[in-house]
């Protein structure tokens, strides 16, 4: 640091531990006390107690370049200006705030003051008091003990005092909270003040910046500066799979990073291999004294009791978010309450908001909630809990369904709890809407009640799923939810449950074109309907077999198969399933060109799904007669059936009925000549397809490609 002609420099540092020291301050002692003294007087020494930058600090532009705008303008007339940094506990406040305290240095000529106000200390020492800090400040300041103050407000105003008409740079590193903090804030115009804190001080008068992880650009850039460019860019892979495994935050990665400097025989790989235990996560992110436990440990412990209890239950939560409402089913309270204790941990960054009404918490602070459940609550009260949760979403999706497919049969559930405060649903958009949000969640929770031995809540949240998995394509859903709702069925020797499984789990099948695996569910769920007398759903699986034996091309068998299953409708009088058996054989009759009988078939199942308001069937159906009359030369007509089928279709949500009506239409209107309009539907059709993961989407892309059809 350079002096200043006729301004000596006191340098000094911190010991991170709330206290400040300095070099030489005997030699000053005079020059401050008459500067105090004297009638408005100010000590013309300029002070630097920052502690060093940190070597491997890596990235971090934007919130660099955020603090750089926050900066007080030049000038007499510029205010005091605050900076709140808040986040997780090992995110990287300190090093930042630190940083850019040595970015920022030369704006401050005259003081530049770093102090730990020990708000979350891992040794579970107090926050130091606002008065103690101002003492050791006005004694760092020259002020003798003698002259030093007593109480909280003339310490203040006297640190005030000895910094007006100066420019300050202010690390208040670690604070409590808001009232550590007010007493120590400067009141000269053009101080800057930089406050961190794992509360998020929402009273203080400050600019907010919430620091999040590092990207994972930046994230592999810091293993590259402390494992060394060789070895990470010997398993790039494992490199970001570990970046990927610690969540991007700053303290996981500094640990994984200095233990495998530490471990040169380890390979990335190996390493990678240890993380990827949750249990043992947290373990292994921990060398020499620091720990990321350790320092989650801090925020925990300050928590009251009921935010604890909270934080160990979403643990148990299997998505990546939870609401008020779902919170409330884990708790057992109302959603207000729930509410009021999600925005307690969200003050102390033990979850995260990235959109309004929905929390989410880190993988490692997951990892470490997993870890005080484990020690402090008994697997009863954690199962409870997630039958609570599961019985929630049962019911919530179960309203979902009514409204989005209000002509299916009614659902009624075994050995379910009515929960105590269901979620209000008042229509389809609203339905649709809650399913896609909360689709991961429903897909995790199901793996959840077979692991909890939930068994019939296991088999049941499929059941009530199936229709909404189908309408919008989510095979990979399907498909995982129904194995183990199969699974779970089969442990309860329930045949009716294993039936009706294996039913939609062969359509599931048969939409992914897995013929074989199709057939066998059907074949095995048939003797289960009639074992249990179900009629209306062994004519389902009849159908679905005629569908699969369509699909072949063994047509015969198809149509012997709707045949046997267009009798039980009619015996059983289910309309609803005749018009679906109908609109399947008509399918038959125009591969095997039969025309007029498809058409018939196909009229006929239109006025049933009119009659029984099955709006998403009405869609299928006008798909269907649009394509006899396209292949039968009747191209007006075509189109006026296919519109009227996409309408119905996007409005129903039916993601996979578009993209296949769109490809309809693209073949329609290429016959009318018009291939502007032909490429526009199969452009969009090939992109819901690639969306779905759908084998569909191979066949449009070939139209597109073909110069001749363009």
């Amino acid at each position: 640091m350079s002096e200043a002609a006729g301004e000596p420099v006191l340098q000094g540092w911190a010991d991170g531990g709330g206290r400040v020291y300095q070099a030489g301050r005997d030699q000053y002692i005079t020059h401050y006390t008459s500067a105090v003294s004297a009638p408005g007087g100010c000590a013309p020494l300029r002070v630097d107690t920052l502690v060093a930058d940190r070597a491997d600090f890596i990235g971090r532009e934007r919130e660099l370049a955020w603090l750089r705008s926050a900066l007080p303008p030049r000038g007499e007339n510029a205010a005091v200006v605050i900076s709140a940094i808040g986040g997780i506990g090992g995110v990287g406040k300190t090093a930042l705030a630190v940083h850019a305290a040595h970015q920022f240095m030369d704006r401050f000529p005259d003081l530049r003051l770093y102090v730990d106000l020990h708000g979350y200390d891992p040794a579970g020492q107090p926050p130091t008091a606002p008065t103690t800090v101002l003492g050791e400040l006005l004694h760092l300041l020259g002020v003798p003990p003698d002259r030093v103050p007593a109480g909280l407000e003339a310490r203040a105003a006297m640190f005030r005092n000895l910094l007006a008409s100066r420019q300050v740079l202010l690390v208040l590193d670690n604070a409590r909270d808001e009232q550590q903090v007010r007493p120590l804030l400067p009141g000269s115009p053009g101080c800057f003040v930089l406050v961190t804190s794992r509360n998020r001080l929402s009273g203080l008068e400050a600019k907010h910046l919430d620091l999040d992880v590092f990207s994972e650009a930046e994230a592999l850039a810091l293993l590259k500066q402390i494992v060394g460019d060789d070895r990470v860019g010997a398993e790039p892979r494992d490199a970001a799979d570990i970046c990927h495994l610690v969540g991007y935050l700053g303290l996981g990665l500094s640990v994984a990073a200095h233990k495998l400097r530490s471990r040169p025989t380890w390979t990335l790989a190996s390493y990678a291999a240890r993380l990827r235990s949750e249990h043992g996560r947290l373990r292994e992110l921990s060398v020499g004294d620091r720990a990321v436990a350790a320092a989650f440990a801090v925020s925990y412990n300050l928590l009251p009791k009921q935010h604890q209890r909270l934080f160990r239950l979403l643990a148990s939560h299997p998505g990546a978010a939870c609401t008020p409402h779902s919170t409330a089913a884990l708790l057992n309270a109302s959603p207000q309450e729930a509410e009021d204790l999600l925005e307690g941990l969200l003050d102390q960054y033990m979850v995260q908001q990235r959109e309004h009404g929905r929390y989410h918490m880190h993988d490692l602070l997951r990892a470490f909630a997993q870890m005080c459940a484990d020690a402090e609550d008994a697997s009863a009260t954690t199962c409870a809990a997630v039958e609570r949760l599961a019985c929630w979403y049962l019911v919530t999706a179960h309203a979902a369904r009514r409204f989005l497919f209000p002509t299916d049969p009614e659902r009624t559930f075994e050995a379910v709890t009515e929960p105590r405060h269901p979620l209000p649903m008042t229509d389809s958009a609203q339905a649709l809407s809650w399913c896609e949000a909360e689709r991961k969640t429903l897909t995790a929770l199901v793996r959840a009640t077979a692991e909890a031995g939930l068994d019939n809540l296991t088999w049941q949240i499929p059941w009530v799923l199936f229709s909404f998995f189908r309408l919008r394509g989510h095979y990979g859903d399907w498909v995982s939810t129904h194995l183990l709702a199969l699974k779970a069925a089969e442990r309860l020797d329930h045949p009716a449950a294993r039936a009706n499984t294996l039913n939609n789990l062969g359509l599931a099948y048969w939409r992914l074109r897995r013929l074989e695996d199709a057939i066998a569910c059907y074949e095995q769920a048939l003797p289960l309907h009639r074992a249990v007398g179900n009629q209306v759903n062994e004519a389902n699986s009849l159908t679905n077999l005629g569908l699969v034996y369509s699909e072949l091309q063994r047509y015969d068998q198809a149509i012997a198969y709707y045949r046997r299953a267009l009798h039980l409708r009619w015996e059983t009088g289910d309309r609803q399933g005749e018009g679906t058996t109908l609109n399947n054989l008509g399918l038959v009759y125009v591969e095997t060109g039969r025309y007029d009988e498809s058409l018939a078939c196909f009229q006929q199942a239109l006025l049933l799904h009119q009659q029984t308001g099955v709006r998403l069937s009405q869609g299928i159906t006008l798909d269907n007669i649009g394509i006899v009359y396209r292949d039968t030369g009747l191209l007006e007509e075509a189109l006026t059936n296919l519109l009227q089928a996409l309408d119905i279709r996007r409005d129903m949500g039916d993601r996979e009925g578009v993209a296949s009506t769109l490809k309809s239409l693209g073949d329609t209107y290429l016959r009318t000549g018009d291939k502007a309009r032909a490429r526009n539907c199969w452009t969009e059709s090939a992109a819901l397809y690639d969306d779905l993961s759908s084998p569909e989407a191979a066949e449009v892309r070939k139209r597109l490609s073909d110069d001749d059809a363009i």
